[in-house]
């Protein structure tokens, strides 16, 4: 019987036992950890069933294995193996950490494990491990997913052409790109914790951008906006934000961040581009040229500072220099003088833009090139005007104060735009000139040998000249109070009346508007062409009409039709000739192409035509051409074109045959069949002789041989060739190819 003391020591000895049978039981019933157990070195003891359904292996595979082994890779095997040796040696478990292993499949998977001691080595038994792992790989995943998210947006943020701002509640800069440090000027280290008033923005765009602010921040608008920004060091740009309030996971605004583009170079050119129409426009619109620079004036005020403006010009012939446009708050107009040694002078002797800083004219003084006149200036800034490469002007602006500072900006812009006031000023001058011009032309109208007819504004004629008798053989009396339009040839009256109604309209006096040439009913019944100019005087209180110049342009409308027939056309028969023939087939081939249809090209000349030239003369050889012109018409249908090539050569051009390429050959067979047949019938020539020719005809198609004219006609004339050598009086088609 034992001792109680025994009972302890036996107690004592049952205990761990049991404690890890009970630990055993607990790893392998544990459902969904998978859980290990394993000596210090490495080798499997225990694996429970959601090891077996994590990594793939059944227990009795694993058993007896080294771990290592069996599911680590290469690179965690050493740091493995020193947290395993640490635990068994201190007793002491490991933070969870995060390990790559293989399955069984060769599937990788990242698995979070905890490791600890069972039992503890102060108890004296085989140091073991136990491991419990739990799969982290979808959130392994999606945590390198967002690092490497994170990773782009910062990298996109660095390489970004648009400035990228964060705003902190108080509007201090919270972030700062790299490209805001392009953009505006100051670095990184600069701007962080400023605030925007005093960084960016002026004072003339405060009210809006604290408006734009606070509907950021109410979340109200904001998203947009578009203001001037002050820079660092190169002045105010303008600049378009994009902007959003960022929110914390409440949806409470705890900043703004800011997208920003510097889009001064784009507004400059829209600026400009406007500038250009305006000033075209006063071209136009100006009733003189005092008006036109004063409009010129107030648009260069819409781009810079121009509170002191003038225009200067040049002129050769009395050798002055004369400003017909001034404004000074200073100075009063210079009068009309000789070439100086002023700044103006020295633009107009270079031809180029001249930026006098203080500095720039100091230096213009003390070379000789320019003396001091009148009051002096700031800054001056003056350019050329330019015509025909030769300066003709100057267009200046000045400051008197250090607050208004020009620069190369001013520069460049005043340089553009005078290219504008120059082409400006020439179109002005030329609409001066011309209409001085017309005002001597109608002092003159009275004893001109034209016609002048006086429209009122419902086309009634007011007056006529007494030339009207002689060009159109009506007495004035006779049409006035009649319309005018009524003696219009119906083809032209529409845009006679049309052109009259825009001559009517432009109440401005613009000058003489070209009457395009027009038939006009003749008092005995037949056409006359004329040609003249409409000037609208309906504002002058003494005419009060439109005055219509017109002059007879038959015989030379008749000579021109004649010149331009003779052009396209054979004088002996009348028929097109081969210049018109190209024309027409050139034509005919595109409609082809588009319509699918197929044409014919002819080409014939007569057998033997050279013989009756021979033995009856040149006067029969004419009647026979003649003769055969008219048979081939007559052999064709309409629509179709006969030519003369010149000699006995003739070619015929056949359009829109067919859509069927062989209803289309059978077309032109039967075509040139008919043609045989009336050239061979007999010629009279005189009451008892008769004259006797045939043809010879080569046909070449569209498609299949050629599309275009050179080489439909060229295949012709080969097939032509080829039916001669067949004995002639027959057609040959061009082959295929």
């Amino acid at each position: 019987m034992s001792s109680p003391e025994d009972a302890r020591v036996d107690a004592a000895d049952k205990a761990p036992r049991a404690s890890s049978e009970v630990a055993v039981a607990i790893v392998r019933e544990t459902p969904g950890v998978a859980i290990q157990v394993y000596d210090r070195t490495g080798r499997i003891r225990i694996w429970n069933p959601a090891s077996e359904t994590l990594y793939g292996f059944r227990e009795p595979e694993t058993l007896g294995r080294r771990i290592q082994d069996l599911l680590l890779t290469v690179g965690e095997i050493p740091t493995f193996e020193a947290e395993v040796s640490r635990i068994c040696e201190t007793g002491v478990a490991s933070a969870p950490y995060v390990w790559t292993v293989q399955r069984k499949n060769g599937e990788r998977r990242h698995v979070l494990s905890s490791m600890f001691p069972l039992p503890s080595p102060s108890s004296g038994g085989e140091a073991l491990v136990c491991c419990m792992d739990v799969d982290v790989t979808e959130q392994q995943k999606a945590a390198e997913a967002l690092s490497e998210s994170r990773q782009r947006l910062a990298l996109h943020v660095l390489q970004s052409p648009l400035a990228v701002i964060e705003w902190g509640l108080d509007f201090t800069v919270a972030e700062w790109n790299p490209a805001a440090e392009r953009i505006f000027g100051w670095r990184r280290d600069e701007a962080l914790g400023r605030h925007a008033a005093g960084l960016l923005v002026p004072e003339s765009a405060k009210e809006h951008v604290d408006s734009v602010w606070r509907q950021l921040i109410a979340r109200t608008g904001g998203e947009r906006s578009t203001n001037e920004n002050h820079t660092k060091s190169a002045g105010n740009i303008i600049c378009e934000w994009y902007n959003t309030a960022l929110l914390d996971r409440e949806g409470q605004v705890i900043g703004v961040l800011s997208l920003a583009q510097d889009i001064t170079g784009r507004r400059l050119a829209e600026r400009l581009q406007m500038a250009t129409y305006k000033i075209a426009e006063e071209a136009r619109e100006a009733r003189d040229m005092p008006a036109l620079y004063a409009a010129i004036h107030a648009i260069i005020g819409e781009l810079m500072v121009a509170k002191d403006f003038f225009v200067a010009e040049y002129d050769e012939a009395s050798g002055l220099l004369s400003f017909p446009y001034w404004v000074d708050e200073r100075d009063g107009v210079p009068p009309p003088q000789p070439l100086g040694r002023g700044l103006t002078e020295y633009v107009l002797r270079t031809g180029r833009p001249l930026l006098a800083v203080p500095e720039v004219f100091e230096s213009l003084v003390q070379s000789g090139e320019v003396d001091p006149v009148g009051e002096e200036s700031v800054d001056w800034l003056g350019v050329p005007l330019i015509s025909r490469d030769k300066a003709f002007g100057v267009v200046a602006i000045q400051s008197y104060t250090a607050t208004n500072r020009y620069g190369e900006r001013e520069k460049e812009l005043l340089t553009f735009v005078s290219h504008q006031i120059a082409a400006a000023v020439e179109r002005k001058r030329a609409e001066e000139a011309l209409r001085k011009s017309e005002k001597r032309f109608r002092a003159l109208v009275e004893n001109s040998s034209d016609a002048v007819v006086l429209l009122r504004l419902d086309g009634e004629i007011a007056d006529v000249t007494r030339s009207m008798r002689g060009i159109l053989g009506w007495e004035p009396a006779e049409v006035i109070g009649r319309r005018g339009f009524d003696y219009l040839h119906p083809e032209d009256r529409d845009s006679i009346v049309r052109g009259f109604e825009r001559v009517a309209a432009a109440t401005d006096q613009r000058g003489a508007v070209h009457i395009a040439p027009c038939r006009i009913r003749h008092k005995d019944g037949t056409w006359r062409y004329v040609e003249g100019v409409a000037t609208n005087l309906l504002a002058e209180p003494a005419v009060s009409a439109v005055v219509v110049n017109f002059r007879d342009i038959t015989d030379r409308k008749n000579a021109e039709a004649q010149i331009e027939y003779q052009a396209f056309h054979d004088a002996l028969t009348g028929l097109p000739n081969r210049r018109l023939f190209r024309d027409r087939l050139a034509i005919a081939l595109s409609h082809a192409h588009r319509a699918k249809h197929t044409l014919a090209v002819m080409f014939l000349d007569l057998d033997h035509f050279k013989t009756i030239n021979d033995t009856k003369g040149h006067t029969p050889g004419d009647v026979v051409l003649r003769e055969v012109a008219l048979r081939l018409v007559a052999s064709l249908r309409e629509g179709d074109t006969v030519s003369r090539f010149g000699g006995d050569e003739f070619a015929l051009l056949l359009p829109d045959l067919s859509s069927d390429r062989d209803a289309a050959r059978t077309s032109a067979e039967r075509i040139a069949r008919k043609v045989l047949d009336q050239v061979a019938r007999p010629i009279a020539d005189g009451p008892d002789d008769e004259l006797r020719v045939t043809t010879s005809i080569g046909i070449a198609l569209h498609p299949g041989h050629g599309d275009d004219p050179e080489a439909l006609l060229k295949n012709a004339d080969r097939a032509m060739y080829r039916a001669k050598d067949l004995g002639r009086s027959t057609f040959q088609f061009s082959p295929e190819g």
